[in-house]
């Protein structure tokens, strides 16, 4: 609905056709604009009312025609009239500016915002919303800022820029939160859900979602809200890959009896959504039946988007079960639906289901698929310039306005036309520096194996010149020594000596003292032979030397834990390289902030994943608000480098847990 109603309240009807009374221009705007709100008039009738309204208006002094002017583009709006809404609108603009009225130019903002936003020009939707956020800004008017703000912030999400889209909703929430506006806090932080999710920051999601639902309780009209929210956490499950989480949260939704009757729209949703998750979860009852009833109810409402995502997801649920001929069909009646409202994301999602599931065109559809996908980065790269671009000039023609003349406004335009060209020589040289510092990385990570390599050749030699050093004294105890004592026991058992009881059994004793001391060095010849039957890896070796000086410098107590079930000569070296030097920068980290008596290194093998978790006892941090050092960052990037995973939790004065999950083959 446009701004118009909050700022001047609704028409009056009173009849301007009185005697004895002048007239005046607002008694007439206010009448015919009230007539043209009549049911029983067809649109030409109601326009033809407010162009009467208009020209009454045209006596009225320039204060109250702009607030007239905003009435009758209100009405033009809710008739679909886009001529006659542009032309009154855009007057009450230009005599808001005349007359600096700022109220007025931030509501005339608004009304464009809301009408380009209708009709999908998002560039001059964001645009308006910005100026209008400009106004009222200066008026401090922080309610209406903060609407401006979320809308800004919608618009981004639909363009798939989500940090820029998260910033704004924070601005946003800036601006609510003194004021208490539990609504409106309700729906930015159901937004940032959204955003999130489109980020794959699943936890943040669901932080996010639970905060709306904490608004919502506070909402004495929630309408389907809840059920609504509850979808949206659903959807975070189902994107985890948890679906009988997102089961519960869907079930828990239709329990409302009355959602069918209220909203059909969310009803089908919900069911649509349930059915699609109890097959991804492996229970198939009754979902044939929820797929068609959701797509029935919103064959009925005409809900493009809805039928589309049903028949994706019937799609789906035939090509599992081997029914690949139905699979084709919804797919592709889901893509010819998505073409002919032109919608390139939903066009995007069939065509790559049509390439997974119909192997004869499977290469016809991926090149498509690709080819749109290129040409939607592109539009919405030179979208999000346009963005900061109206953000920019907006800003500098606001500053400017009241002080400019003509001369300076060439000024500007020349000094505008020359950042531009600094800016574009600025974007080369950044380019250019950025290719290097690939290159750089590139040489570092060689270098990185090379002394990973160094490292491993020194301890392979080392436990190399060990061995044959074992082997040599086992060699020499079992064959030279041992031999040696033998001779020697043989030699003495031959002789017949005689002499007293006593001094004989002395010699008998000796004898029998040889034999044990033989015995004694053939277990010592084989426990040498056989200890490196026992002995870590190379690679727990490297590491060892590293918790080692890292105890010496730290201060702190470091354990090795290590799954037996690791084959650690057949995992890559490229991942091994990355774990020592996580393990390194994790430790440097602990030495410099933690304050850590222990940390303890596990290695663990958990369904085909190598998990490293490293655990410190030191001083702990807020893991929400602390930003991230380069340490962290390092860490981070090679895990995004090794296309695993990355999880950090820490407790103040409990100490830090870092978990790292990479795939092994």
């Amino acid at each position: 609905m446009l701004s118009v109603l909050v700022f001047w309240g609704a028409c009056q009807s009173k009849s301007p056709l009185k005697t004895n009374n002048k007239l005046t221009a607002t008694d007439s705007v206010d009448y015919y604009v009230a007539q043209s709100e009549k049911s029983n008039l067809n649109n030409g009738t109601a326009v033809q009312l407010l162009e009467r309204a208009y020209q009454y208006n045209k006596t009225a002094a320039d204060s109250v025609r702009i607030k007239n002017l905003l009435k009758i583009a209100y009405r033009a709006y809710t008739l679909n009239d886009s001529s006659y809404f542009k032309k009154t609108n855009g007057e009450a603009l230009y005599f808001s500016d005349k007359l600096s009225d700022s109220a007025s130019a931030a509501v005339s903002h608004w009304n464009f915002g809301d009408f380009f936003a209708k009709g999908e020009v998002m560039d001059s939707a964001y645009y308006h919303y910005y100026k209008a956020n400009v106004y009222f800004n200066a008026l401090r008017d922080d309610y209406h800022s903060g609407k401006m703000l979320y809308n800004m912030a919608f618009i981004q999400g639909r363009l798939h820029n989500p940090i820029e889209s998260e910033i704004l909703t924070y601005n946003a929430i800036a601006k609510y939160e003194p004021l208490n506006k539990d609504k409106s806090l309700y729906e930015c932080y159901n937004h940032l859900g959204l955003i999130y999710l489109d980020l794959n920051d699943y936890d943040k999601a669901l932080e996010a979602n639970q905060k709306a639902l904490d608004y919502l309780k506070k909402i004495e009209k929630k309408g389907v809200l809840y059920e609504k929210t509850l979808n949206n956490i659903g959807l975070v499950y189902e994107q985890k890959g948890e679906y009988e989480k997102a089961v519960n949260n869907f079930k828990k939704a239709l329990e409302n009896k009355h959602l069918k009757s209220d909203d059909s729209y969310t009803y089908a949703l919900l069911i649509d959504n349930l059915a699609y998750n109890q097959f991804k979860s492996g229970d198939t009852t009754h979902v044939r039946q929820q797929f068609n009833s959701a797509l029935k109810i919103r064959d009925s409402l005409n809900y493009t988007t809805g039928i589309f995502n049903s028949k994706l997801h019937m799609a789906e649920f035939y090509f599992a079960y081997k029914d690949t001929a139905s699979a084709i069909a919804y797919t592709k009646e889901a893509l010819n639906l998505a073409t002919q409202v032109n919608n390139n994301g939903d066009k995007l999602n069939a065509l790559k289901l049509l390439s997974s599931i119909d192997p004869l065109k499977a290469s016809s559809y991926l090149k498509t698929y690709v080819n749109l996908k290129d040409s939607l980065l592109i539009s919405e790269r030179a979208l999000h310039n346009k963005f900061t671009r109206i953000q920019f000039e907006t800003d500098t023609y606001i500053k400017k306005t009241d002080v400019l003349t003509n001369q300076r406004v060439w000024i500007i335009l020349t000094s505008t036309l020359l950042l531009l060209i600094l800016s574009v020589l600025y974007l080369a040289k950044r380019q250019q520096a950025r290719k290097k510092e690939l290159a750089f990385e590139q040489q570092q990570q060689k270098t990185n194996e090379q002394i990973y390599g160094l490292i491993i050749e020194k301890q392979t030699k080392l436990a190399e010149g060990q061995q044959k050093e074992r082997q040599r004294i086992a060699e020499e105890l079992h064959d030279g020594v041992l031999g040696k004592l033998f001779g020697t026991r043989m030699s003495l058992g031959f002789l017949n000596l005689t002499g007293d009881a006593p001094s004989l059994e002395k010699f008998n004793n000796g004898v029998d003292e040889i034999q044990k001391i033989e015995k004694e060095i053939r277990a010592i010849s084989h426990a040498l032979k056989n200890e490196l039957l026992t002995s870590q890896s190379n690679f727990l070796l490297v590491i060892k030397d590293l918790l080692a000086s890292q105890d010496a410098i730290g201060g702190f107590k470091t354990v090795l834990n290590c799954d037996k079930l690791i084959n650690w000569p057949s995992i890559n070296e490229n991942l091994k390289i990355n774990l020592y030097r996580i393990i390194q920068e994790s430790l440097q980290n602990i030495n410099k902030h933690a304050k850590a008596s222990k940390v303890i290194i596990d290695f663990k093998l958990k369904d085909k994943l190598l998990v490293l978790k490293i655990q410190d006892d030191g001083v702990g941090f807020n893991v929400n608000k602390t930003k991230s050092g380069i340490g962290l960052k390092n860490i981070r990037s090679r895990v995004e480098k090794l296309n695993g995973s990355l999880s950090i939790s820490s407790t103040i004065n409990k100490g830090t847990t870092l978990l790292i999950s990479n795939a092994i083959s």
